[in-house]
């Protein structure tokens, strides 16, 4: 069908339908930002709209925060977080809103990218199958920009660049093995690469599989295989090289962050093993798991993709070369080993099956050579109604694990006949086809609305309201210059990152880049740590002055889920402090006792083996070690235990906390004598989180549930006893601790005293450039609460001096008596040799095309 002159491109023509689809259905399904829906759910409204905040701040001008982050938690490297985040070109088009409506921005940034991939899949279709009608290469790229992939991971915006550019780059590369230039392939994949590493990987793993296919199916001669093997190769190396500027920091990030990071795969395999048999339900439209591969991508592709395997005027050969392909995506999803290669040998951890939208890819390429060789023939008809019969059936039995319905299965059986009568009644009534395109529209649609619909996130309007109130109070808190380091008591969701959207240094932070160590040593003091995450809401006045957190935000405002505010609790402990900004329901306190961000500490101690339940004890080895005292700041009370209907026995190293009878309600009261307004901390084991609920002097309190150890609450006894009432949910809670601890403000303030005086008093504080002077009065050792990392160096007195790690953690230098200057500065580790290579690589681009330019055999 030849282009009418004046007509809007096949390409364009999807990217509209697709435009005009998402902005419906995610209006009818409330996620659409622009029209009072919501975007804010899951990893988007968690991180996401932090890192685009930071993204504002540096490219406005915070340039020193591109490589090294004072707001990255307690500081950290950058390179990953662009590098999975942040990189892609379409990020500058939220420069254009403002900061209040980022989420609309990043709505507008999905809706751009989903739109984008509709029409790119039109345009390789039609530029790789010429003789497939324009019809089925629209509804072909409907399907591809609507898949169920893209509707249930859309919110990971990051990763929709690879899918968009996935059609783009795999045309260059066949025009690549077909003795075309090389620009294409290289300069594609190298914005691919660029764009998203993660997706550039799984990408470029599947061309290699591709490459394997097309050699085998192409093969004429060894030297004709050699050849294109070599011209795949070095374009591939090209790419690799020109990616460099970005690989290599991110390489060394890695390295020394997220590589770091081991889970068991034991849960994976068990995952695994039970949503197997769910997996054929996924290609019912509107079937919303998100344990299983979303593989949905339409009943057209399904018929279309099973019709080419029985399709004998293809080659067999390429046709079982494209089973082999499917089937190892098929293996992907059962096998743990494979499952975990296309994750670059890391188990997610979240959305699974990251790799899936290939398959889709791949189907939708196989349905369009069946569409586009217009071979349907009898036999054909009946193989494929065969095939779908059995998955009929077997949907059926399997029905009720699915959460399907006979009425749905009944609607996706009449859809399937009716699109096999429509594909053969096209072929005498060409007009048909576009009734064909209406029902892939309405499927999609429908699944589409429900795929959203489970997506649907807090009010869209409550981020707005949440950065103008903070944007108020952490203004005023952070006003002076030596407000320190700044923790809340609270966060909007899930969001662990202020730090970045308000610019201040903090400890909280989320992102799959985060030092694990950092986050275990952290984890060892009760503060809500793992892997990715650091939460300071187990924080202790010992924890918040040896960290240097000089001021602490608390609220009166209670968790308003709808609002998507959550308070953790109450830090009543620093209630003595001084106020120093007031707003509304907000107010910061001004700890005395905080450390700068380094101090003079003895130079050698040994770490001990941290215990798993005594973290005030941990606390106080780590204070009295980098101070060289042996204080106590810790009184043990001993409690006095009432029960109701519950009973605790101890077997090896848990408490049981038991109900006497299972259908009666149960709790246990602890009263502790205590010195009236003296901070207590009760820590209590992880179990009693999810377990029971907790009030103390009568007020129920709301930890953080995310903790992986114990976690002590802070409180100020306004009596002479304290009481603790646990409330049991489960017959048994197992348990390793429960304690109350008093603390000892006159001991911890002396030995705070003492840690200032040899105080690193700083005239230069950048992310990349901290400068100042300390006295020491004997071989010391400058420790800093800044994470240690490659790439960071130091001068004394304007001479070069090694960088250790103190406490294994943080950045320290040794010094000897006397007053001294120490600078440090940071540069981004890989980044120089990165660049370099970088610029070899375009270089060898040029010169391999001007070389090759009069050599090139096009085939036809």
């Amino acid at each position: 069908m030849k282009k009418q002159r004046g007509a809007l491109a096949p390409w364009l023509i999807t990217s509209l339908i697709v435009a005009m689809m998402y902005f419906v259905l995610s209006w009818r399904a409330g996620t659409n930002q622009l029209v009072g829906g919501s975007i804010l759910s899951g990893d988007l409204s968690q991180q996401y709209l932090s890192f685009f905040q930071y993204y504002r701040h540096v490219l406005f001008g915070g340039f020193d925060q591109m490589g090294y982050s004072l707001s990255n938690g307690m500081g950290g490297l950058m390179a990953g977080n662009w590098a999975y985040y942040l990189l892609s070109p379409f990020n500058l088009i939220t420069l254009i809103f403002p900061a209040t409506h980022l989420p609309e921005a990043l709505y507008v940034l999905i809706w751009l990218k989903i739109s984008l991939a509709g029409g790119a899949m039109t345009w390789l279709l039609q530029k790789w199958l010429p003789k497939l009608h324009t019809s089925y290469a629209v509804a072909l790229g409907i399907t591809y920009g609507l898949m169920s992939f893209i509707l249930n991971y859309q919110s990971n915006l990051m990763w929709l660049d690879g899918i968009v550019l996935l059609p783009i780059v795999m045309w260059a590369m066949l025009q690549l093995l077909r003795g075309k230039s090389w620009v294409p392939y290289t300069l594609i994949l190298t914005l691919v690469m660029i764009c998203n590493y993660y997706m550039g990987y799984m990408i470029a793993a599947f061309l290699v599989l591709y490459f394997i296919l097309y050699s085998i199916d192409e093969f004429r001669d060894w030297p004709d295989f050699v050849a294109r093997g070599l011209r795949f190769a070095g374009a591939s190396l090209l790419s690799g090289l020109m990616s460099a500027v970005v690989l290599v920091p991110l390489v060394l990030d890695i390295t020394a962050n997220k590589s770091n990071i081991h889970t068991s795969m034991s849960d994976m395999v068990h995952q695994m093993i039970r949503i197997r048999p769910l997996i054929p339900a996924q290609l019912i439209s509107g079937q919303v798991d998100p344990r299983v591969p979303s593989i949905f991508v339409g009943t057209l592709v399904v018929i279309a993709a099973l019709g080419y395997f029985f399709n004998r005027t293809e080659k067999l050969k390429t046709r079982l070369l494209s089973l082999a392909l499917l089937l190892i995506f098929i293996a992907s999803t059962l096998m743990t080993s494979l499952y975990l290669f296309w994750h670059g040998f890391q188990e997610p951890q979240s959305y699974p099956y990251r790799f899936i939208y290939l398959m889709s890819f791949w189907l939708i390429v196989l349905a369009a050579r069946q569409l586009a060789s217009g071979q349907w023939t009898k036999r054909q008809w009946q193989s494929i109604g065969i095939v779908l019969a059995i998955f009929l059936v077997y949907d059926i039995w399997i029905r009720h694990a699915a959460n399907l319905s006979l009425g749905r299965l009944a609607m996706a059986t009449v859809l399937a006949l009716a699109l096999a009568w429509l594909i053969n009644a096209s072929r005498r009534w060409p007009q048909l086809r576009y009734v064909i395109v209406a029902l892939v529209c309405l499927e999609v649609g429908y699944g589409g609305t429900r795929a959203l619909q489970n997506t649907h996130g807090v009010a869209g309007d409550s981020y707005r309201t949440y950065m103008k109130t903070m944007t108020d109070v952490l203004g005023k808190a952070t006003a002076k210059t030596d407000y320190g380091r700044l923790e809340k008591t609270f966060m909007r969701g899930g969001d662990r990152g202020d730090s970045y959207t308000y610019r201040y240094q903090g400890i909280s932070a989320f992102s799959s880049n985060n030092d694990p160590e950092l986050a275990d040593l952290l984890s060892y003091m009760g503060i809500p740590a793992y892997g990715y995450f650091e939460a300071y809401f187990g924080g202790t006045q010992l924890t918040d002055s040896l960290f240097g957190i000089r001021t602490i935000v608390d609220t009166t405002r209670k968790t308003n889920t709808k609002q998507d505010f959550y308070h953790y609790g109450s830090r009543e402990d620093v209630h003595d402090w001084p106020v120093v900004a007031k707003s509304g329901a907000f107010t910061a306190y001004r700890n005395p006792n905080a450390l700068p961000l380094g101090f003079a500490s003895p130079k050698h101690f040994e770490m001990p083996n941290f215990s798993y339940v005594a973290m005030l004890d941990d606390q106080t080895w780590l204070l009295n070690n980098v101070s060289g005292t042996k204080r106590v700041y810790f009184d043990l009370l001993k409690p006095h235990v009432s029960y109701k209907n519950a009973r605790i026995n101890q077997s090896g190293q848990y408490y049981f906390l038991r109900k006497k009878n299972k259908h009666k309600a149960a709790s246990i009261t602890i009263t502790y004598p205590v010195k009236k307004g003296v901070p207590v901390y009760v820590t209590v084991g992880q179990q009693f989180l999810d377990s029971a609920t907790i009030s103390i002097d009568g007020k129920k309190v709301n930890p953080y549930k995310e903790a992986t150890k114990p976690t002590p609450l802070g409180v100020t006894p306004k009596h002479k006893t304290l009481k603790v009432k646990i409330t049991m949910h489960d017959a048994v809670i197992p348990y390793k601790t429960l304690q109350a601890n008093q603390l000892d403000q006159k001991m911890l303030k002396k030995t705070m005293t003492q840690l200032k005086r040899g105080g690193w008093q700083l005239n230069t504080l950048t992310s990349n450039h901290i400068s100042g002077t300390i006295t020491t009065k004997k071989n010391q050792r400058l420790l800093t609460t800044i994470p240690y990392t490659s790439g960071w160096t130091a001068t004394v007195d304007g001479k070069p001096a090694r960088v250790y790690r103190g406490i294994g953690r943080f950045l320290a230098v040794d010094l000897t008596p006397g007053k001294h200057t120490v600078t440090m500065r940071f540069k981004t580790p890989g980044l120089r040799i990165g660049a370099l290579i970088s610029l070899i690589g375009v270089a060898l681009l040029i010169g391999i095309e001007w070389w090759l330019r009069d050599q090139y055999k096009y085939a036809k």
